[in-house]
């Protein structure tokens, strides 16, 4: 949708908004009226030459919290402690939340997007305001790239901030929730904020699909990309930089568990701090059956977490671990009806918002170093992980996975762990 502009008009208005915050748009005048109409298309497409100049509204925790746009780099903030970035691909283009001329509104569904209505002449636009997502390469703009590659879709949808204190992480990756080399990029970047976000004290994680929290690791994975990452502020592998860094940030995290986690989604969810799940979900390692050793960490989690036997039984099992049982072992905190999950985490989470980010910190920082693994535990794991993922004598089990719908939403994946067995014993007695 376009709209025909009053350029002067717009430029007198935008100026008086940003003069009441101290950022006077010097640039805002020269724009031409084509280039100054909100487009969509061209913003979504990241084109350089829009030259949009605006506001971004979006998931906005107070009156007056908006990102200034111009071009096609984020580069002001205004009332969200330095918290936000974002660039065109997010944005629309408004007044300022508090002005007159905008009205906010939250959605019918509870979502804290917003919608905005610009009746000031400039737009006259009535959409929702789209949720602000780390994934894009504005918002990641000024850190390289650990892989050596552009940003792409990875796992993380949206990054929602419900407060300065309280974060809320969203996963979609595919019809499973795969993680992949994009994954380790996308992760460090957000643990970089997480760390450097001086207000947070908690950040929740969950998925929008139902079924799948985070399947696994893509076993289709550029392997030779993810071998040449360069490690991360830790000097481990990025991919276990980030667990062991997520792990230790100063703020309470939670991982809010709805369908499956295995894999590398387990090895997530043991590197957050505590651990909700849905009646629902299934957890498990199940590498073992595919002929490797797991790569993340989590013989030293789980040997922690629920004792030497019991991790020996889930490592070397392979086998899913429904909810309940999860819960009985320590694999996670509590179950939850699945129905409830969300609005129980939720709940907890405002409640830890709520609390002093210096005690709430330095609660979390002495648990730590009575509980958490040693950083020199994690690489061996890894280092087993690379030289046995993939062997050839393992190609024919994983086409015959891939054969029953290994990485997508039906299939075998809905009950892999238990399904691997099953597999590899009948191929042994068809073999033996």
């Amino acid at each position: 949708m376009r709209a025909a502009l009053d350029v002067a008009q717009c430029a007198r208005e935008r100026r008086g908004i940003d003069h009441r915050y101290g950022e006077p748009d010097a640039d805002l005048a020269q724009q031409p009226a084509q280039e100054s109409a909100f487009d969509p298309g061209r913003v979504r497409d990241h084109d350089p030459a829009s030259k949009l100049t605006g506001y971004l509204l979006a998931n906005i925790p107070g009156p007056g919290c908006v990102l200034k746009v111009s071009g096609t780099q984020a580069v002001d903030a205004h009332g969200c402690n330095g918290d936000w970035a974002g660039g065109p691909d997010q944005a629309v283009i408004v007044i300022a939340a508090d002005d007159p001329a905008v009205t906010n509104a939250r959605r019918a569904d509870g979502n804290d997007a917003v919608a905005a209505e610009i009746k000031a002449g400039c737009l006259d636009v009535n959409r929702t305001v789209p949720r602000l997502t780390p994934a894009s390469p504005q918002v990641d703009a000024g850190r390289g790239s650990r892989s050596g590659g552009p940003p792409h879709a990875g796992v993380i949808r949206a990054f929602h901030s419900l407060s300065p204190s309280y974060w809320r992480v969203t996963f979609a990756n595919g019809p499973v929730n795969l993680l992949d080399p994009d994954t380790i990029d996308q992760l460090a970047a957000l643990v970089d904020r997480i760390e450097a976000a001086s207000g947070l004290t908690v950040v929740v994680f969950r998925s929008d699909n139902p079924d799948y929290f985070m399947a696994h690791w893509d076993l289709l994975a550029d392997k030779a990309r993810v071998a040449a990452m360069k490690p991360g502020p830790t000097g481990l592998h990025p991919y276990l930089d980030n667990f062991v860094r997520l792990s230790k940030v100063p703020v309470a995290t939670i991982s809010a568990i709805r369908g499956r986690a295995r894999g590398a989604g387990s090895e997530f969810i043991l590197a957050t701090d505590i651990r909700f799940a849905s009646d629902k979900a299934i957890l498990g390692q199940f590498e073992v059956g595919v002929g490797s050793v797991p790569g993340g960490g989590p013989m030293a989690r789980l040997a922690r977490l629920v004792g030497r036997g019991r991790a020996l039984e889930i490592l070397l099992g392979g086998d899913d671990i429904p909810a309940a049982l999860a819960a009985q072992y320590g694999y996670v905190n509590r179950v939850v009806p699945d129905a409830e999950l969300e609005e129980f985490v939720d709940r907890f989470a405002r409640r830890i918002a709520a609390f002093d980010k210096v005690a709430v910190s330095g609660i979390k920082h002495l648990v730590d170093v009575a509980s958490l693994p040693d950083d020199a535990e994690f690489a061996p794991g890894l280092t087993a992980f690379f030289a046995t993922s993939g062997r050839p004598e393992n190609a024919p089990f994983a086409r015959a996975l891939f054969q029953q719908g290994l990485q997508q939403p039906g299939g075998i994946e809905l009950d892999l762990g238990t399904a691997i067995g099953v597999l590899r014993q009948k191929a042994q007695n068809t073999h033996g």
